[in-house]
């Protein structure tokens, strides 16, 4: 929350949402120490692309606002898409392809999962995090990881719903399978897999959830 002016008595701010006024809230003094704003849009906002502006009339004085949002994109309408993805940027791009040999298994199947993850114009970057969506319930193969490491992989951590990979970016790009095997009989989907840099997660290419079914 920015502070308004060191002089006695309340300042005000203006919320404005594509140029119509939201509301006016009441600025703390610079001396106070205060906690954010939180400040429902609800209507206010349209599809597509919103403005928001924040205007204290009649003061020149310094302001800082930091405006966190959240929200939520259908699968359908966001940029992910099935199997294989590629995310440009202005002076790298990131490719991610994840394919899985067989979406129906039996209970214990082996299921391997195959994936490629590249950063082109990859020279003077720092590490990429590689994120693979599980469907629930399976057991991964530890072994399938530790070989992994030998194609590319830095390291790995598994977590219920994911294996995250971590990754230096070499040219051609990283190479490398493991397995799991399904507890448990299902008909769900996994988890979404991203790949993205170490130092930006929100600039990320992503492949959508995949459906599995175990009998």
């Amino acid at each position: 929350m920015p502070a308004g002016r060191n002089e006695i008595g309340n300042t005000t701010a203006i919320i404005l949402v594509n140029g119509t006024k939201l509301k006016d809230i009441n600025l703390p003094q610079a001396t106070e120490v205060v906690g954010p704003r939180v400040i429902d849009f609800g209507d206010e906002l349209k599809t597509g692309t919103n403005e928001i502006a924040i205007q204290r009339a009649g003061d020149n004085s310094a302001m800082q606002t930091n405006v966190i949002t959240s929200y939520y994109v259908p699968w359908a309408q966001s940029e992910a898409t099935e199997t294989e993805n590629f995310k440009a940027g202005d002076t790298r791009a990131l490719k991610l392809k994840v394919d899985f040999d067989r979406r129906e298994a039996k209970i214990g199947e082996a299921v391997t999962c195959r994936v490629e993850a590249e950063r082109i114009g990859f020279a003077g970057y720092g590490m990429m995090i590689a994120e693979i969506g599980l469907p629930p319930g399976v057991e991964v193969d530890r072994e399938s990881l530790e070989k992994a490491k030998q194609n590319g992989v830095d390291g790995y951590e598994v977590q219920p719903d994911k294996v995250v990979f971590y990754l230096w970016p070499s040219a051609g790009g990283s190479h490398f399978q493991f397995m799991f095997r399904p507890r448990f009989g299902m008909n769900a989907m996994s988890a979404p897999s991203i790949l993205y840099d170490y130092y930006n997660p929100e600039a990320n290419a992503a492949v959508v959830p995949i459906g599995f079914s175990v009998q």
